[in-house]
């Protein structure tokens, strides 16, 4: 038996056996009653809980199954393994009933408001105009129903294309969530494909069980914008700045965190990305115009009121050891954050090779800074576009940081609803002393940024030294 062959077998028959450990754990959310009847069978009050433990086993088992296939060489039959796995996994949670988040309820919603000749920004679900479009099935799964729609116009688009596809439909929705999320890992693969990098890296993403649960359980809509966002890296490595902006564009219509890559893009004396991205915006919203700020809906509430603050990290131990708080104390540290946002931007995009992989480490800093320090809210799937950025720039943080979050879900367990400082400490210091970890060890590794040439060189053909043997 060859060397290679031995190191298959040593290593790809073992991701298989855990492969199908985490299947079983899937298939008992979707297909054993859902998070109800696994909290029940494990002794545990609420379904939030037992979601933890169950999201702590399986990132156990995907932790072991990617320090196995780390130093593996690619296998035709190892890859089918792998991807065939992971579309099973998101099959069977696609017809359990959503319990983490009920989301997925407000998409359906829109949907349905447009295919009624209505603008989803004009009216709450709770508005006496939408009276007749209620129902005993969506509605009142609803959350925040006296408040405008949060979501885009390229969200807005895609809920209506999916309604028109499948109507009120939950399982339906999902499905085709699961199938934009299935053309993002394949994109994925491409992109590892032409970077020269081992295909089984995809691995980080498409079983990364943060992903799995919060597109084929709870149907969030990230897999809308997921694959322009990959596409934009392709069009990148292409040297296609304006297929670039483009791309980006379209992502932040459907959802707006995207917009920052428009930072971890850039290139000195290039203007054809930012138009391009500032043309499709202005092109999105050109027809809600005339809707004012209401196109807007719940957004302005969102970012600045105190009860749509949600598992803070940084702005919490901040407000707690100042002990301070309130509007003054937000504003003042929402204007240092911004400050502390543009200084790490500046920085980051002088410096870099201008490969795809740089870009996503800028895209990583720079989104990971918003969405850690700067937000008020960072729900757990907030996460999911760094992580299809982790796929292209590994980062052992990142993928730590996609478990830490999943305890953000026991502040549901209790009542009142409150996140334990305990749990808070458990979430967020581990994250900032590998964060330290990953910097100190990147000042000594191979990889080495230098100074960006201010004339842009074409990126087609060229192999990313980035990638090494470990995630940095």
């Amino acid at each position: 038996m060859s060397a290679r062959a031995a190191r298959w077998r040593s290593r790809g028959v073992p991701v298989f056996g855990l492969g199908l450990a985490s299947l079983g754990l899937y298939g008992w959310i979707g297909l054993g009653g859902g998070l109800a009847s696994v909290a029940a069978a494990v002794g545990v009050a609420s379904p939030f809980t037992a979601f933890v433990i169950l999201a702590s086993a399986l990132f156990l088992l995907y932790g072991a199954s990617v320090a196995l296939l780390w130093r593996t060489d690619d296998a035709p039959w190892l890859l089918a393994v792998l991807f065939g796995l992971a579309v099973l996994f998101r099959m069977v949670l696609v017809a359990s009933p959503p319990t983490l988040s009920s989301d997925m309820y407000r998409y359906i919603w829109d949907g349905r408001v447009q295919a009624h000749g209505l603008a989803p920004w004009t009216y709450p679900p709770g508005d006496p105009a939408l009276e007749p479009l209620r129902d005993e099935t969506i509605y009142p799964h609803i959350n925040r129903k006296g408040a405008r729609t949060i979501y885009p116009p390229g969200a807005q688009a895609g809920f209506r294309l999916i309604y028109g596809l499948v109507g009120d439909s939950v399982t339906g929705t999902k499905a085709v969530m699961v199938m934009a999320d299935l053309v993002t890992i394949g994109l994925l693969t491409l992109l590892l494909a032409q970077m020269g990098a081992p295909l089984n890296r995809a691995l980080l993403y498409a079983w990364n069980p943060l992903v799995i649960v919060e597109v084929a359980h709870s149907g969030h809509l990230d897999p809308l914008y997921l694959p322009a966002v990959v596409g934009a890296f392709l069009a990148h490595r292409a040297d296609r700045r304006a297929l670039v902006g483009a791309l980006v564009g379209l992502a932040t219509l459907t959802k707006l965190y995207p917009a920052l890559l428009v930072l971890a893009f850039h290139r000195r004396g290039d203007r054809r990305m930012p138009l391009a991205w500032a043309a499709v915006v202005g092109l999105g919203y050109l027809p809600s115009l005339g809707l004012g700020r209401q196109v807007l809906g719940f957004l302005p509430t969102y970012l600045f009121d105190q009860y749509e603050e949600f598992n803070q990290g940084v702005r919490f131990f901040v407000r707690s050891f100042m002990g301070v708080g309130g509007e003054p104390f937000n504003a003042i540290y929402l204007v240092v954050a911004c400050l502390g946002l543009a200084g790490l931007t500046w920085l980051v995009t002088r410096w870099g090779d201008g490969s795809e992989v740089n870009a996503a480490q800028r895209g990583l800093l720079i989104g990971g800074f918003f969405l850690f320090v700067v937000t008020p809210a960072l729900h757990p799937w907030h996460l999911l576009w760094l992580l299809a950025l982790g796929t292209i720039a590994p980062s052992v943080t990142l993928f730590v940081a996609s478990w830490a979050l999943t305890l953000s879900y026991l502040k549901y367990a209790q009542e009142p609803g409150v996140l334990p400082l305990a749990v808070r400490l458990v979430e967020f210091l581990p994250l900032l002393a590998l964060l330290a970890w990953e910097l100190v060890r990147r000042r000594g590794a191979a990889v080495r940024w230098e100074p960006q040439p201010s004339a842009p060189r074409a990126l087609t053909g060229i192999r990313s030294p980035e990638y090494s043997e470990s995630p940095s």
